[in-house]
């Protein structure tokens, strides 16, 4: 092992793996049923993960964040995602179902207020939820921030932006889209993958989301990324979700998301952050800080945007331990 790897190795401060102890999935209504799942313990604190995409799901890693002693640990998979079930994936499936959502679980799972911790677009959805029910909440955790901005998407998806750090990964993301269709590249994968199922859509998608995967962490598993876009297990679904929402500016109003922070500024909140953060970068966690005073802000100084990279899940779970006593 070299003096990188050392430096960019892991410390896994993780609680040990956990099984749920209950999982379900709840009737929301739109052909839409959202799988929850509850480990840790049964009468302890109630807290409830958001995972990021829009697309993604939530995994067995998100439960180690939390000291299972200590508290109720409640994931679900949004709609459209993960093992969540579904007539039509996009059938309402905007910001403002998803909020309903986790306030008809919290209803299901009759919990007064829960603490709420979110990741990248997790991070998103977490902000608009206690924005829209901040009685429900009891305080805030966020990492990768997401406000979902103009920006922000122009940053990932458009010349100039991440392209400036990763030149030689967007040169294949660039190369599958027609000269012609270049100028505005999120458009045109929305225009590609958004279609009718096809095997131009797949290289689309498949193009789309090497892109991403490869942005995630400060030293990215090519093994890992290997398998997730091999050709013949490639599932398609996250791109089609994300761009879903991404046509749609994620269903909010521009810079909606600090607008309204002082519907929540009462609420205790803590930011964690990469400082080489590539796909949410670190300008969004600090806008948030600055009409936050009181929050709490950590800048992971080896960390890109993955939960995984060095510092990221010792500054998560130093937050989760705090939040207890709140």
């Amino acid at each position: 092992m070299n003096f990188l790897q050392t430096l960019f190795k892991p410390k896994s401060p993780l609680f040990p793996n956990l099984d749920p102890y209950r999982t379900g999935w709840l009737d929301v209504g739109d052909g839409h049923k959202i799988y929850y799942e509850e480990s840790g313990n049964p009468n302890g604190v109630p807290v409830v993960g958001c995972h990021g995409g829009p697309g993604a799901a939530s995994k067995p890693k998100h439960r180690r964040l939390f000291n299972p002693l200590k508290y109720r640990i409640i994931l679900f998979d949004q709609r459209g995602c993960g093992q969540s079930m579904f007539k039509d994936q996009f059938a309402a499936n905007t910001t403002a179902h998803l909020v309903a959502d986790m306030a008809a679980l919290q209803a299901h799972l009759s919990i007064d207020a829960w603490h709420v911790l979110g990741g990248s677009w997790g991070s998103t959805l977490a902000l608009i939820y206690a924005q829209t029910w901040p009685k429900s909440v009891k305080s805030l955790i966020i990492h990768g921030v997401f406000l979902a901005t103009k920006g922000e998407l122009a940053w990932l998806y458009e010349q100039n932006g991440a392209e400036r750090f990763f030149p030689d990964v967007f040169a294949g993301y660039k190369a599958h889209l027609p000269v012609t269709e270049q100028k505005n590249m999120l458009a045109s994968y929305v225009k590609q993958i958004l279609t009718p199922p096809s095997t131009a859509r797949k290289a689309a998608a498949l193009a789309y989301s090497s892109w991403e995967l490869n942005l995630l962490e400060i030293q990215p598993n090519r093994a890992q990324i290997a398998e997730i876009l091999a050709p013949e297990g490639f599932d398609d679904s996250y791109a089609l979700l994300n761009l879903h929402y991404f046509k749609n500016k994620c269903f909010l109003e521009e810079g909606q998301i600090l607008r309204d922070m002082d519907k929540i500024a009462h609420l205790p909140l803590s930011i964690v952050q990469g400082r080489y953060d590539m796909v949410c970068p670190p300008a969004s966690a600090w806008a948030v800080h600055k009409v936050m005073p009181h929050s709490s802000l950590v800048f992971a100084p080896m960390a890109g945007h993955s939960s995984s990279d060095a510092g990221m899940s010792e500054a998560l779970i130093e937050a989760t331990e705090r939040h207890l006593s709140l």
